[in-house]
């Protein structure tokens, strides 16, 4: 995996994974690609997020052949997904780890999908849309905005599935 600087003025890093590493199965850079490379496993949207989740967590994960997320691109766009939602994305919106693990926990739980958590139609991880909509949907700049974006998918109901950092650690 590398981490670089976008050529612009973006504060995040771009990430990158070595297909090679991989088997030979590259993944693309969207969110929606991403989603669409950990699908290729043929586990259900739970099973992925609770993998995604135990691998956040330090926990033990099943041996080779029993996990959800299953070698190739499903395991190369694992790891791409959580260093853009922990490496990169909280680079360009403080907070943003926080909820993307939130979104993850809402996939576990069955009440959003892959999706829905970071598809491109108001995702319930904002940032899968671009930074400003994140910024605008908590009104980062306290703007007195007239057209306020419409609410992700489930964003009422998401503080709940969200886990202080300390949480997160061992």
């Amino acid at each position: 995996m590398t981490l670089t600087p976008f050529p612009n003025n973006d504060r995040g890093f771009k990430v990158s994974t070595r297909a090679e590493n991989f088997n030979k199965v590259p993944v693309g850079d969207k969110y929606t690609d991403l989603v669409h490379a950990l699908r290729e496993s043929k586990a259900s949207d739970a099973a992925i997020a609770k993998e995604l989740l135990d691998g956040i967590e330090g926990s033990a994960l099943p041996p080779p052949g029993r996990r959800a997320i299953s070698e190739g691109a499903p395991t190369n766009a694992a790891a791409k997904l959580l260093a853009i939602t922990h490496i990169s994305e909280p680079q360009r919106f403080n907070g943003a780890d926080k909820v993307a693990r939130g979104a993850l926990h809402a996939v576990m739980d069955g009440s959003m999908t892959l999706d829905q958590a970071f598809g491109k139609e108001r995702p319930g991880f904002p940032m899968a849309d671009k930074a400003d909509y994140m910024r605008r949907v908590v009104n980062l700049e306290n703007k007195n905005l007239r057209n306020r974006p419409e609410l992700p998918h489930g964003f009422e109901d998401l503080g709940g599935d969200m886990t202080d950092s300390s949480d997160d650690e061992a």
